[in-house]
């Protein structure tokens, strides 16, 4: 497989194809490739299952040569860029700057997506000018010059998609409210978050952590706002997740929500749908018009979650260092 994969997700599946019946496929020296397109039900190591015009297919994992996953409707390229504009925004870092229609930020080193370039005019390429010119800028501050390689806007020629860190899947759903099930426990929203919400999205318990320096870039937002949810319980945190609502490319306001979070013992119990929900409503009062998320593509546990709450793909990305 050349991707992650979730059910729900609509992929293309090459194979190798005999001159069988479908039921008959087997390895055949005279087979030709073929492709599908559907909605993936099931997939493992012996078998690749896509709903397609009604019927199931059943795919011999032998046979199976590469799966691709695709957006649920088609994008633009222009949607793209438009979208990551608005995140872009709601993690600008620290420091901001634009050269040759990338967005360069720079956030004391603390978490890649603020301390990454991200390509949103539709010049933005990858040149020897551009290369050139996020290099400096981040040699400058003593930060590695890593990139945002955002699907389709930056061509897979440029750069080989199986070398990218992190590939990250963006979802998006409309901010019409869906019910969902309470949990029993307050959800607190503040224009900060505590010690240990910054300890927690750090990764880190220890004291000596920089907290105050991971707050200050956790609150940065660029011509928006941000809330931080939390969820307690005897005296611990125990979910939490960040939301911001920025303008994207074409000037629509966005809810980008990130960071979210449910502690290992509480998972499955509904807090993080909970979170999620609350976090919808605080950005429907903030103005905005739609909502996005960004989840890795390896997590099919949160994908399959954010698809029952409403969300679907939109385009992916992944890092780079230059």
């Amino acid at each position: 497989m050349t991707a992650p994969a979730a059910p729900g997700d609509r992929v293309v599946v090459r194979f190798r194809k005999g001159n069988g019946a479908p039921a008959d496929w087997r390895r055949d020296p005279t087979a030709t490739m073929s492709d599908v397109t559907g909605v993936l039900e099931h997939h493992d190591d012996t078998v690749v299952t896509v709903r397609r015009d009604g019927e199931t297919l059943s795919i011999p994992g032998e046979l199976v040569v590469s799966m691709r996953v695709l957006s649920d409707t088609p994008v633009r390229i222009s949607a793209i860029r438009s979208l990551e504009w608005a995140a872009g925004r709601a993690w600008p870092g620290l420091e901001q700057h634009t050269a040759d229609g990338w967005l360069l930020r720079a956030g004391l080193g603390h978490s890649r997506r603020a301390n990454s370039a991200v390509p949103v005019d539709r010049h933005a390429t990858l040149n020897a000018a551009s290369v050139a010119a996020i290099g400096a800028w981040y040699r400058e501050r003593r930060l590695p010059a890593m990139i945002t390689v955002v699907e389709r806007v930056i061509p897979a020629a440029h750069i080989d998609p199986t070398t990218l860190e992190m590939p990250t899947a963006v979802m998006v759903r409309s901010l019409d409210p869906i019910p969902g099930a309470g949990v029993g426990l307050p959800i607190t929203l503040a224009d900060q978050p505590s010690d240990a919400w910054v300890r927690t999205y750090a990764g880190s318990r220890d004291c000596a952590i920089d907290v105050d320096g991971w707050r200050s870039v956790l609150c940065a937002v660029r011509d928006g706002v941000v809330g931080f949810a939390s969820v307690e319980a005897d005296g611990e945190l125990i979910a939490c997740g960040r939301a911001a609502v920025t303008a994207d490319g074409d000037g629509v306001s966005r809810l980008g929500i990130t960071a979210l979070w449910t502690a290992a013992s509480r998972r499955g119990t509904g807090i993080g749908s909970a979170v999620t929900d609350r976090l919808l409503a605080w950005g429907r009062g903030q103005g905005a018009e739609s909502a996005y998320l960004q989840v890795e593509l390896a997590n099919t546990d949160a994908i399959r979650l954010y698809r029952r709450l409403g969300f679907t793909r939109h385009h992916t990305y992944g890092y780079h260092t230059l």
